[in-house]
């Protein structure tokens, strides 16, 4: 079964909390929202949502799979167009050994819970742990063929 993104669970959740206006930003970091934030902070706010996420169903990860089996580093991408531009490198380290990595670029910016580009965003962390675990697949057939 592939990782699936339920944005109708996101927007469940964020009703029934009340946190459909709330900033991203505010929410994870407990302070008042910047334009500009450190790459820790960026950091700190990807692993927390795919965390909560994850933990909603809004992503429903296949086999027995939790998001501790997946790191998110954000990194400053080089030659950077806009300050708040980042790069998210999603890994895994499946049963084979051989690490996965997908990069996806990060827009979350100073936006809402409820923003589409958090939506998107969680579509994004879907689709790339749906490509590593492809990947992670196709490696165990040629391993198993003689």
């Amino acid at each position: 079964m592939p990782p699936v993104c339920d944005q109708k669970k996101w927007a469940d959740f964020l009703k029934s909390s009340g946190l459909e206006s709330v900033r991203l930003y505010d929410y994870y970091l407990g302070k008042r929202a910047v334009k500009n934030f450190a790459v820790e902070d960026c950091g700190k706010v990807v692993v927390e949502l795919f965390q909560d996420a994850v933990e909603v169903g809004a992503i429903e990860l296949p086999g027995g799979l939790s998001p501790a089996d997946f790191q998110l580093e954000v990194k400053a991408p080089l030659g950077a167009g806009g300050r708040r531009s980042k790069i998210i490198v999603v890994s895994c380290k499946p049963p084979s050994g051989v690490e996965t990595q997908e990069t996806i670029y990060y827009g979350l910016g100073y936006r809402t819970m409820a923003h589409r580009t958090v939506r998107a965003f969680l579509i994004r962390i879907t689709r790339a742990i749906d490509s590593m675990l492809t990947e992670e697949r196709r490696r165990q057939k040629l391993n198993r063929k003689p």
